[in-house]
């Protein structure tokens, strides 16, 4: 009897990763201990040792390279100085369900990316110099001090003179922070919520600055560089006024509900945080991109997708062996996906960092609170990254940097895929091509006429129409030769990869599903439904690698509406999105307007969040990790990352 459906997808693969030299694994590497440690101890390098006692190794500690951590990995970059032993963890980046050292806890530390943190305060001991017990969530960490937003995390900013990150949605007193009055505002003013009729969200501070720093940092003494801006006048009283605005590289670095000017055109690269248009509204001839919140030109521009080699590469897995290339994206990007096919079929592809054309760091593994660009490599074989995945981020024009590794080293094939067009892109089409194995319920003959079929593909191309796009055009066709008939039961990783290498032969281009009896690792009570080549994986065009995705036809006479919902959900992972909540309740989605389950609901303990415990919180969603029928929703912002994969046209 089946007791629960299980949508395996993010991540499916186990996998490592060497940061510093030494590999990630699949839960903690702390090594072997027996006997087993007791409680109020952590196995560190093969020995016990007291929970917060900051030994060298333990999370929290001192480090240079992953060999210096029992976790195997080191974050050694700008924001953590003098290294700290840490990991992924909780689907967040590399290390999948990762589970993290006692004494440590996995917390998400900006929208892209969550990490084994340092348990401190009561029990849990104290943080070394130059770190500070941060209160995360309710939860007290070590978390590196800061003297100015950019130290922090996305979705913090700097309080001083404290030196902690705190969450933006906090007040205190700061340039940008919210407020209910003058007296929350040291030294400014609170522009309210009230007194601007509902423009400003949550109220903002403000502060004076002088004329000759427009453009400056302004220097305040309460957390919050901020930026001096001249506010002209109006006809009433034509005197401009000089102003303190919170910075900003991207909207990522704004509370939500506020944008970054620096996505605008005319600003010309100062950014600072103004509210959306959605409560601001939009100049004449302007139209409001709700998602977004900014006021774009009508267009009539047609939408074009190209296709580029940056090369091959030679890397590996170290930092001295990383490889990095440039390409430049215009003004009227929507998205770039880079495609990195290593040519060795064992290694792993990775995107270990990306910077845009001002410096700012996106994505960096050995610095995780710069990772603003959340990133998922799943495994061996052929990786892909799009960017934007958010509507928080924002294309710059100009020229970007991505720099990858290779696990184990290899030579690796780069391509951008680059679609351009309307930024207001509302709607689209998507051809999509079944490739059916050999089994007995259905071939590429009978699939267009089988009623049950019909109706769960009707049910797939409801749930896609949500957000404007339509399927045009399903064309079936057999997996020839013998990987036809091996598939028809995957049983491992290299498998499904050789299925999945059928659509490179394929003579029409389009979202790839490919339809099988069952996995062959099933097993503990949960059924793997579907799985997914990428997040997002390779766009199939001509001349670039393929993919797909794989689902089980077995349940499909039992359950027809789940076999649609698994159809649309793993169709979500391959065009960008990501598990609104992980398994474990610890790690979630970069999108603001997704719902997300805490592991603190997990209220049977058994390490996971079912539909049941997150009640309400799952939001019906349709990227919500377990399979149900009733899970089909789709929220806007998941609905503007879909329409930025390269397919839709």
């Amino acid at each position: 009897m089946i007791r629960r459906l299980l949508l395996v997808l993010a991540p499916v693969f186990v996998f490592a990763f060497g940061l510093g030299g030494c590999d990630l694994v699949g839960e903690y590497a702390g090594d072997t201990c027996l006997p087993a440690c007791l409680e109020g101890e952590v196995c560190n390098f093969g020995a016990c040792v007291p929970i917060g006692s900051g030994a060298a190794g333990t999370v929290g500690s001192t480090c240079v390279a992953g060999e210096d951590c029992s976790s195997g990995t080191c974050f050694s970059e700008g924001s953590f100085v003098g290294g700290y032993c840490s990991d992924y963890c909780g689907a967040a980046i590399l290390a999948g369900l990762q589970d993290c050292a006692p004494g440590s806890v996995c917390l998400q530390v900006s929208e892209a990316a969550a990490i084994c943190a340092d348990l401190c305060g009561a029990g849990q001991g104290d943080c070394r110099a130059g770190y500070l017990c941060t209160d995360v969530e309710g939860t007290p960490v070590c978390l590196p001090g800061c003297k100015n937003d950019g130290e922090c995390a996305a979705g913090q900013r700097c309080s001083l003179p404290a030196g902690a990150c705190v969450d933006k949605s906090i007040g205190d007193g700061s340039i940008g922070s919210p407020c209910g009055g003058d007296d929350q505002c040291p030294g400014g003013v609170c522009l309210t919520e009230a007194d601007s009729d509902g423009v400003w969200k949550g109220g903002y501070c403000l502060r004076a600055c002088d004329a000759g720093r427009v453009g400056s940092p302004c220097a305040t003494d309460l957390g919050g560089d901020g930026i001096c801006v001249e506010v002209p006048g109006d006809e009433v009283d034509p005197t401009s006024a000089y102003v303190c605005f919170a910075d900003c590289a991207s909207a990522v670095d704004c509370r939500a509900d506020y944008l970054c000017t620096a996505q605008l055109s005319g600003y010309e690269g100062i950014g600072y945080c103004l509210p959306g248009c959605t409560t601001y509204g939009c100049d004449e001839g302007l139209t409001c991109d709700s998602t977004s919140g900014l006021c774009l030109l009508p267009s009539q521009a047609e939408v074009v997708v190209t296709a580029q080699s940056l090369g091959t590469v030679s890397a590996g897995a170290t930092k001295s062996t990383l490889k990095a290339v440039n390409f430049t994206l215009p003004a009227d990007t929507i998205s770039a996906t880079l495609v990195a096919k290593p040519q060795n079929a064992d290694a792993m592809a990775v995107l270990a960092k990306f910077s845009q054309p001002d410096g700012k760091v996106l994505l960096d593994l050995f610095d995780p609170l710069k990772n603003d660009f959340k990133v998922v490599p799943l495994g061996p074989g052929t990786a892909a990254a799009t960017f934007p995945n958010s509507p928080r981020l924002s294309v710059v024009p100009g020229n970007y940097t991505a720099t990858f590794g290779a696990e184990p080293a290899a030579n690796v094939d780069l391509h951008l895929v680059l679609k351009t067009g309307p930024a207001g892109m509302s709607s689209g089409q998507l051809p999509v091509v079944v490739w059916i194995t050999k089994q007995s319920r259905l071939s590429a003959a009978s699939a267009p006429n089988d009623p049950t079929f019909q109706g769960a593909m009707q049910q797939f191309k409801n749930i896609l129409a949500q957000t404007g796009i339509t399927v045009t055009s399903v064309t079936y066709r057999d997996v020839p030769g013998a990987i036809g008939q091996a598939a028809a039961v995957v049983d491992d990783d290299a498998e499904l990869a050789a299925l999945f290498a059928a659509a490179d032969a394929g003579d029409v281009q389009g979202l790839n599903f490919f339809l099988i009896d069952q996995f062959a690792s099933d097993g503990g009570g949960y059924i793997t439904l579907g799985q997914s080549g990428g997040i997002p994986g390779p766009p199939s065009f001509v001349g670039l690698p393929h993919a797909g995705v794989a689902v089980c036809l077995a349940y499909l006479d039992e359950m027809p509406a789940v076999f649609a919902s698994t159809l649309a959900h793993e169709a979500g992972h391959y065009m960008g999105l990501f598990h609104t909540t992980e398994q474990n309740g610890k790690a979630h989605d970069p999108l603001l307007d997704t719902p997300q389950c805490s592991g603190n609901q997990d209220t049977n303990w058994d390490g996971l969040v079912s539909a049941e415990e997150c009640g309400s919180q799952t939001g019906k969603n349709l990227m919500f990790w377990l399979a149900d029928e009733t899970h089909t929703k789709i929220s806007t912002e998941q609905g503007w990352v879909l329409r930025r994969n390269a397919m839709v046209k």
